[in-house]
């Protein structure tokens, strides 16, 4: 069972629709508290861990291109691959034309023998672009498929905010 770290937004309603959705899957949900521990050893364990990659972030996030454009990324996919040194597999779905059923299509972005190491920024950077690289490309093949939800570019590099 893969495992995910959850906001749950604050309409009651939506967020009980997610998490049924989300446990139908079978992913175990983690809060944000601690989570990134929680899925380090799950990782560790022989698991794996689920991260969007779509959302703004608004603390603590990296500037990767997303569609020619900057934008704040969490690195926690890639930190996570880098310090346990488990595979990136990119996952998506593809409508099918029944209802509620879809094709899941991965890619491997970054094979589990890769050495262990420290995730330095550029590290970070370079394994976050190339995950922004594969959704592009499925995003592209399959745009009426994509719900962009999420303003991805609200968070701005220092030097945009400051009007440099």
């Amino acid at each position: 069972r893969p495992m995910t770290i959850v906001r749950l937004p604050t309409n009651h309603y939506v967020a009980r629709a997610l998490t049924a959705g989300r446990e139908g899957w079978g992913v175990d949900l983690s809060p944000r508290e601690g989570a990134m521990r929680r899925l380090a050893a799950r990782l560790k364990e022989g698991g794996s861990a689920i991260q969007p990659m779509d959302v703004n972030a608004r603390r603590g996030g990296i500037f990767v291109p997303w569609f020619g454009r900057l934008a704040s990324t969490e690195p926690s996919a890639a930190w996570l691959a880098l310090r346990t040194g488990r595979p990136v597999i990119v996952c998506w779905c593809i409508r099918a034309r029944e209802r509620m059923s879809w094709t899941v299509r991965a890619r491997l972005v970054r094979p589990e023998s890769e050495p262990v190491r420290k995730p330095s920024e550029e590290a970070l950077v370079d394994v976050t672009t190339q995950i922004h690289g594969v959704l592009e490309d499925a995003i592209r093949q399959h745009p009426e498929h994509y719900f962009w939800i999420h303003d991805r570019y609200r968070t701005r590099p220092p030097d945009e905010a400051a009007g440099a």
